[in-house]
C-alpha cells in the first residue's frame, strides 16, 4: 500500500506540471498589486439599511503571482480586529478563485466584499447590536499593509460580512451571505452598492509632472502639490469628488473618502466642472519617491443614471536630497564668481495669449538661456544645478510661498542632457536653462514677475536677466557644456552621443559568452584576462533608487573546469578590478575614498589606500571549459549580481567602467560599459 500511494502521488507529480505551477510561484507582493475601493453612493448612505463595499485587486505586473492572503480589518477608537461574521461564501466566483489556488495572471482581477448594516439587529423590539462608527479601513497581505482607507465614515451595527476573494471583477447584484441578510431581515434589494462606471471618464491633471518630497523650500520643494479636476457634463454628487486615491511606487495606496453635507446636495458645486484640489488639505502628499498614480472618482448623472467618472493622474517624485554630482578625483576646485563672464541671453517659448487657453490647457512655457565664460586664466569646474535665488518683488509676497526649483525636469522647452562636473578652461563656456509656466490658465499658484535672478557662486553673486512672470514651480536645468547650441530639445545632441558611444563589439566577446547573449542580459563588457578565466559585466539603465545592479561574466576558454572563488575572484574583481568614470572623464570616488578624504580634510592627514578587503565566506564556483555564466539582472542575487551604487555613491548621470586605472590617468576616450543612471 505505501508503494502504491508513492507511485500514485509520483504519477501525480509527473502528469500535473500545471497543478504544480499553480501551486508553487512568486508571491503577490504590494509593487505588483493595484487596489482599489468602490463604495455605494454617499446620499444613500443614511437612506438605506445595507451597503455594500468593494475591494478590487488587479495584478499589474508582467508575471503571474499567487495572492496567498488578503487581510481587511476595520480599526476603531476602542479596538483594532475582526468585526466580521454571518455565515460563508458559497459564490460560484469565490469557488473559482479557490480552484486556480489563488492564482492571478498578469492583469487579473479578484475582489472581496463587505457588506453591513447600518440598523442594528432587533428582537422584541430592543436593539442588541452595538453600532460603532468606523473611521478606516485597512487591508494586509503578506503582513504588510497594502490599502488605507481613511475617513470612511461607515456605522456599522453588530456584524458585517465579508466574502473570500472572488475571482475577476465585481458584477452588479453579486450573491451575499444568505444568513447574514436574514439575520438583518434585508433583501438583496435592500443594500445599496457601488455606482456602475461612467462611460466617459474624468479628466486628473497635476500642475507639473515631477515633484519632491516634502522638505525645505530651499531644497526645491514648493508646497504647491496641485491636482485639476474636470468632471464630465452632468450634476450629481454633493462633493467635487467621491473618493481619492494615491498608490506609490512601493504600491501602498491611500484612500480618502470625501464628505459634504446634505445641504450641498444641489448646491453650485454639484454641477461645477473644474475643481482644484490642494493635496495637503487631505493629506495625500507623496510620502515615497518613484511614480506615483493618483485617481478620482466623482458622482454623476449621465443619460438619465447616476455613475462614477474616474480620473488618473501619474507624477514622478523625486528625493530632494538627493546628491547631483559624484565625488571625483581633481585639484581643481568651483568657479567663483569673478572668474565667470555672462556672454549670452537668449529667450525660448513664444508670446501666450490666455485668451486662447482651454479651461483645462497644458499652460505654454517661456524662459532663458544663459552662457557663461571664464575670463580668468585659471581652469575651475561647474556642474549640478546653478544655485539660483528667486528674490521677492513689491506687490508679489507670495513669492516666498510658493515658488520652487525643480532640478533638472525635463520640460517642452528642454531636455536633460545629464548631471555631470564640466571642467572649464579658460576662454571656455557652459550654459544652463531655467523655464516657467508665465500665466494663470485656470491655474491658482503663486505668481510674481521675476525681473532678475540671483545666480550665486562661491565669494560672489550675479545678476541675471530674467524679466518673465513664473506661475509656480520653475524648471532649472543641469550646465551643459559649451556655448548654446539652439539645440535645447537634443536633437542633434542624441545623436551625436550616440554615433560616438563606445561599447566592447560583439566580436570581441568570447565564443561561448556570445552564445548566451539576449536583450535581457545585455551586451557585456569583457575585461583583460585575469589567470585562466575572464572577467565581464553588463548592465542596463536604471533609475538612482535602483542602486546601478551589475552582471557579472565570467568565461572559461580553457580544456579544463577552473574552480572561481566567490570572495577572492568574484569580489575582489568587483572591488579592484575597474574603475568608474564620470561623463567628463574623471574617475569617481568610492565610498571609503569619499569618506577617508573628509577624514583626512578635518585631521590634516593624508588619505588611506583606496580599498582593502576581507573574506568571511570563500568557496569555488565551478566553471565548465569552453563555457561562459552569467549573473541575472532579473533575479537579484550575490555572487554574480552587485549593485554598484553599493561601493559608489552615483547620482543620476552617465558613467563608464572600465579597467583599473593608473595613478592620476584619465581617460576621455575609453572603451568600457556605459551605465546609465536616470533620477
Amino acid at each position: 500500500m505505501r508503494f502504491r500511494g508513492f507511485l500514485l502521488f509520483l504519477l501525480l507529480w509527473t502528469v500535473s506540471p500545471s497543478l504544480r505551477a499553480q501551486t508553487y510561484g512568486p508571491i503577490c507582493t504590494a509593487e505588483m498589486l493595484d487596489v482599489r475601493v468602490s463604495l455605494p453612493p454617499e446620499a444613500l448612505a443614511a437612506s438605506t439599511s445595507g451597503h455594500l463595499l468593494v475591494l478590487d485587486v488587479r495584478n499589474r505586473a508582467k508575471e503571474p503571482c499567487n495572492l496567498s492572503d488578503f487581510i481587511v480589518h476595520l480599526p476603531t477608537q476602542e479596538e483594532y480586529g475582526s468585526r466580521f461574521g454571518g455565515g460563508p461564501d458559497r459564490s460560484t466566483a469565490a469557488k473559482t478563485f479557490a480552484n486556480t489556488q489563488s492564482r492571478m495572471l498578469p492583469g487579473g482581477e479578484a475582489h472581496r466584499l463587505i457588506a453591513w448594516s447600518s440598523v442594528p439587529q432587533t428582537q422584541e423590539h430592543l436593539d442588541y447590536d452595538r453600532c460603532l462608527s468606523l473611521d478606516g479601513l485597512t487591508a494586509l497581505s503578506g503582513n504588510k499593509v497594502i490599502l488605507d482607507v481613511q475617513h470612511l465614515w461607515l456605522v456599522q451595527c453588530g456584524e458585517a460580512w465579508i466574502s473570500s476573494m472572488r475571482a475577476g471583477a465585481f458584477v452588479p447584484g453579486e450573491e451575499l451571505s444568505a444568513e447574514w441578510m436574514a439575520r438583518y431581515s434585508l433583501s438583496r434589494n435592500d443594500i445599496s452598492e457601488p455606482l456602475p462606471p461612467s462611460i466617459e471618464p474624468a479628466m486628473l491633471r497635476s500642475s507639473d509632472s515631477i515633484s519632491y518630497l516634502k522638505s525645505s523650500f530651499e531644497s526645491g520643494y514648493n508646497g504647491w502639490f496641485t491636482l485639476w479636476l474636470e468632471r464630465p457634463i452632468g450634476n450629481g454628487g454633493r462633493c467635487a469628488f467621491r473618493t481619492l486615491r494615491r498608490r506609490e511606487a512601493d504600491g501602498h495606496t491611500t484612500v480618502v473618502v470625501n464628505h459634504c453635507s446634505a445641504a450641498k446636495e444641489n448646491s453650485p458645486e454639484a454641477s461645477k466642472r473644474f475643481f482644484e484640489i490642494l493635496l495637503s488639505d487631505y493629506r495625500m502628499l507623496p510620502k515615497r519617491v518613484g511614480h506615483v498614480d493618483y485617481e478620482s472618482t466623482s458622482e454623476i448623472v449621465h443619460g438619465g443614471r447616476t455613475v462614477a467618472a474616474s480620473g488618473i493622474a501619474t507624477v514622478e517624485v523625486r528625493d530632494p536630497t538627493d546628491p547631483m554630482l559624484p565625488a571625483i578625483e581633481t585639484n581643481l576646485k568651483p568657479c567663483r564668481a569673478d572668474q565667470l563672464a555672462l556672454q549670452a541671453l537668449m529667450k525660448l517659448g513664444n508670446q501666450v495669449d490666455t485668451r486662447n487657453l482651454a479651461p483645462m490647457a497644458n499652460v505654454p512655457r517661456a524662459g532663458r538661456v544663459y552662457t557663461v565664460t571664464n575670463s580668468s586664466q585659471e581652469t575651475c569646474l561647474v556642474g549640478g544645478i546653478p544655485d539660483l535665488q528667486f528674490p521677492s518683488q513689491p506687490g508679489f509676497p507670495q513669492i516666498k510661498v510658493g515658488l520652487g526649483a525643480c532640478r533638472d525636469c525635463s520640460d517642452a522647452l528642454f531636455t536633460p542632457r545629464g548631471q555631470h562636473w564640466i571642467t572649464l578652461e579658460p576662454a571656455r563656456s557652459a550654459h544652463f536653462i531655467v523655464t516657467g509656466k508665465p500665466v494663470y490658465g485656470i491655474y491658482h499658484n503663486p505668481c510674481a514677475l521675476l525681473s532678475k535672478l540671483v545666480f550665486v557662486l562661491p565669494a560672489g553673486t550675479m545678476q541675471l536677466d530674467y524679466g518673465l512672470a513664473s506661475c509656480g514651480q520653475i524648471d532649472v536645468s543641469a550646465w551643459r557644456d559649451g556655448a548654446y547650441d539652439d539645440d535645447p530639445l537634443n536633437l542633434r545632441y542624441s545623436l551625436a552621443k550616440k554615433s560616438g558611444s563606445s561599447i566592447a563589439p560583439p566580436s570581441e566577446l568570447p565564443e561561448a559568452c556570445a552564445k548566451v547573449v539576449t536583450p535581457e542580459t545585455s551586451l557585456p563588457y569583457m575585461f583583460p584576462s585575469q589567470r585562466a578565466v575572464q572577467f565581464g559585466l553588463s548592465s542596463r539603465p536604471s533609475t538612482f533608487r535602483d542602486n546601478a545592479p551589475l552582471a557579472i561574466w565570467v568565461s572559461n576558454p580553457t580544456d579544463k573546469e577552473v574552480g572561481v572563488m566567490t570572495c577572492m575572484d568574484l569580489d575582489g574583481f568587483f572591488i579592484g578590478g575597474f574603475d568608474v568614470l564620470d561623463q567628463s572623464g574623471n574617475r569617481v570616488l568610492a565610498k571609503n575614498e569619499v569618506k577617508e578624504k573628509d577624514q583626512a580634510g578635518r585631521s590634516g592627514m593624508p588619505g588611506y589606500p583606496r580599498q582593502l578587503m576581507m573574506c568571511y565566506r570563500n568557496f569555488a564556483i565551478p566553471i565548465q571549459p569552453h563555457s561562459c555564466i552569467h549573473g541575472d539582472l532579473d533575479k537579484p542575487g550575490y555572487d554574480l549580481v552587485k549593485n554598484l551604487g553599493s561601493m559608489y555613491p552615483l547620482p543620476a548621470g552617465s558613467y563608464q567602467i572600465v579597467p583599473r586605472l593608473k595613478e592620476g590617468e584619465k581617460r576621455l576616450q575609453t572603451t568600457g560599459l556605459a551605465v546609465e543612471i536616470t533620477p
